[in-house]
């Protein structure tokens, strides 16, 4: 049941976050986080004003490459060992459109937090076959990584340019559930195949 204050959180099997990143000016490289939890706190059926914190573990990022994501992982990126978390924080939700918001917030990289804003799609509300609400939602943005200390880069290229592009691109794909109907969800999950 949505109340007036409703705790909600990521669903991280009907969730995923991705990023991509130019190679050599001429193609994307893609990849993926799939450790993360998040919770909204939300005092409107629209979310209009809703806060939301998200933490990413860094150890579970996958470009579908060993050798890669082990040097993503490195020093020379995003150094795990000393830094295993990505954290968000973000500031009130504003609704600029039907179904359409934006969202700003800090977001910690390493030992570095700069604000950042992100495009929001809102793409509704439903109960699903064990009586759980769920809300979905899409949201898009780019950072600078060398903003954040990942400053990594190989001048390969002929005539000068570089192998790694400085813009990320990230896409989160969400589907939220209320806290408490969580709880019910995880027991009713356990005992039937989940879509």
């Amino acid at each position: 049941m949505i109340t007036k204050q409703t705790i909600w959180q990521i669903d991280p099997m009907h969730s995923n976050i991705l990023f991509k990143v130019k190679h050599a000016n001429i193609a994307l490289i893609a990849g993926a986080f799939t450790g993360y939890q998040g919770v909204v706190r939300s005092e409107t059926e629209d979310f209009a004003e809703a806060l939301v914190n998200v933490d990413i573990e860094v150890n579970s990022i996958s470009t579908w490459l060993t050798q890669r994501d082990h040097h993503l992982l490195s020093p020379d990126f995003f150094d795990v060992k000393r830094f295993p978390k990505i954290l968000f924080q973000s500031s009130p939700m504003k609704k600029v459109g039907d179904r359409q918001y934006e969202l700003t917030g800090d977001l910690s990289i390493r030992d570095q937090t700069h604000p950042i804003a992100m495009s929001v799609i809102y793409h509704g509300t439903v109960t699903d076959m064990f009586g759980v609400t769920r809300a979905g939602f899409e949201l898009k943005g780019a950072i600078d990584r060398t903003d954040y200390g990942l400053i990594w880069q190989a001048k390969n290229i002929r005539g000068g340019g570089e192998a790694l592009a400085h813009t990320v691109q990230f896409e989160f794909s969400i589907e939220l559930v209320p806290t408490e109907e969580a709880k019910a969800y995880g027991r009713e999950s356990e005992e039937h195949e989940t879509p």
